[in-house]
Parts: C-alpha cells; sequence; structure tokens
C-alpha cells in the first residue's frame, strides 16, 4: 500500500486571544459534528491558523483543507483537543483561488474561526455532508525493560481506503542530571501481510540537566483507497523514563 509521511508542526498549550486589524477577514465553519462543505475561494487566500478560535459543546474541535487534486503538503490543519493541546500544520504560503473541501473535526456542535488573509469578505460555511471522524487521545503505558531502558506502545486501527491520518504525541520527562539520557516517539503503520512498522518516523525526545523537558511532533500518513487500514502504532524508547507520553490519533476519510 503507498504511504506518504509528511512533516507537520505540533504546538500545545492554550492558544491566546489575539487582537485582529479592521481589514482581517475570517473563514468560519461550523456544524454538530464532523462532516465537510465545498468551499470557493476567489483570491489567494492564506490560512494562518496560528490565529485559531475554537468553540464546542465536547472535547474536539478543528478544521482540515484539502484542494481537491493538489498535494497533501498543502493542506492545512487545526484540531484542538481539551487535554492534549492544539495540533497545527500545513503551509503558511498562499493557497490558490479555487474549490477546497473544507473538513469540521468535532464530537459536537462546534465552530472553528480561522485567520484567512488575502479574503476580500468573511467566509462562513456550515457542514452539508456528516462523516465520522474517529479522534483517539490517550496516555501511553511506559514500562522499565532494564534498570536503564524504557519501552511504551500504542496500536489505533485505521479503517483505511482513502483517508488521511494525523498522529501526535507528546512527551514530557522530568529533570535530569545527567545529560546523556535520551528517548524517542516512533510512528508507523502496520500493513497486513507486511513487515512491522516498515516505514516510520522518528522524534528526539530531548533532555537535560537544567530543568523539566517536553517534546512534541506529529507526522501524517495517507493510506490507499483500495487498501486495508492497518494498524497505526506509536512507540516511546529510551533511556529516560518520561513523566508521561500521551498519543492522539485522527482519521479523516477523503
Amino acid at each position: 500500500m503507498t504511504r506518504r509521511l509528511l512533516a507537520a508542526v505540533l504546538l500545545l498549550g492554550a492558544t491566546a486571544v489575539p487582537a485582529y486589524a479592521d481589514h482581517d477577514r475570517f473563514l468560519t465553519v461550523t456544524g454538530d459534528g464532523s462532516g465537510y462543505v465545498d468551499v470557493t475561494f476567489d483570491t489567494e487566500v492564506t490560512l494562518d491558523t496560528l490565529y485559531t478560535q475554537y468553540r464546542t459543546s465536547g472535547r474536539v474541535s478543528g478544521i482540515y483543507v484539502h484542494k481537491t487534486g493538489a498535494s497533501l503538503a498543502d493542506d492545512v490543519i487545526a484540531i484542538q483537543e481539551h487535554g492534549f493541546g492544539v495540533v497545527r500544520s500545513g503551509p503558511y504560503e498562499p493557497l490558490p483561488a479555487g474549490k477546497y473541501r473544507v473538513y469540521l473535526v468535532a464530537d459536537g456542535r462546534a465552530t472553528v474561526r480561522v485567520l484567512a488573509r488575502g479574503l476580500r469578505h468573511n467566509v462562513a460555511a456550515r457542514v452539508t455532508r456528516r462523516t465520522r471522524v474517529p479522534v483517539s487521545a490517550e496516555r501511553m503505558d511506559v514500562r522499565a525493560d532494564s534498570p536503564v531502558r524504557y519501552r511504551g506502545d500504542t496500536r489505533t486501527p485505521l479503517r483505511g481506503h482513502g483517508s488521511m491520518v494525523l498522529a501526535a504525541y507528546r512527551t514530557t520527562l522530568p529533570k535530569r542530571e545527567v545529560p546523556a539520557t535520551w528517548g524517542g516517539v516512533e510512528i508507523c503503520v502496520e500493513q497486513p501481510g507486511e513487515q512491522p512498522c516498515d516505514d516510520t518516523t522518528a522524534g528526539l525526545v530531548p533532555t537535560g540537566r537544567t530543568g523539566s523537558t517536553s517534546a512534541y511532533g506529529s507526522s501524517r500518513f495517507t493510506t490507499a483507497r483500495d487498501g486495508a487500514g492497518g494498524v497505526l502504532r506509536q512507540r516511546y524508547a529510551g533511556t529516560a523514563e518520561p513523566t508521561e507520553v500521551w498519543t492522539m490519533t485522527v482519521e479523516i476519510p477523503l
């Protein structure tokens, strides 16, 4: 099965409400749950996900913006999961004018508003087609393999058949007096009939003497439209015993 692995950016924590200029315009998407709506941008637009407001009756809210026929590298993601943080990815370069499919990711009534530089007028859209978007956020159970080695593992079944999968992790390590400790989170998709995790990406968890250290990372995969979904695995391994490791998985059917 063909998979593409793309780098992304993961930011965690509260998002301050920014001050907007009078000429700023916004893309606002609402719905009573996950779904999508097709939106046409008449002008070149830059979606600045650093300036996103989320309102929801559930735990998860966010958007995923995809241009039909375009590379996934051009897609935009902004998702917030209560207790995990905010996942943002995508280019900060302008998106060409044209038709886009905008997915709302939510487990309740939600409104997501993102700053859209270049719009002549505000664009407000309500989800017209409902679709199920599984979201999983859980704490990884990390165990000692030896006095100086620690491991953990989470496994999330995937439906596949043309879905886009966002896998994110958050790792927090306590203060260490010895700077040589290390850890990493490996993310991969296991396919039926293939060797386990033959295509992976790893995020290094740095440590040091100066205080608590947290490391964040995210990766995106696509699964074949005619292939089995497989299993998404996120694995921690290292000589540093983490205070906690959280993982989040979002699977959006395209």
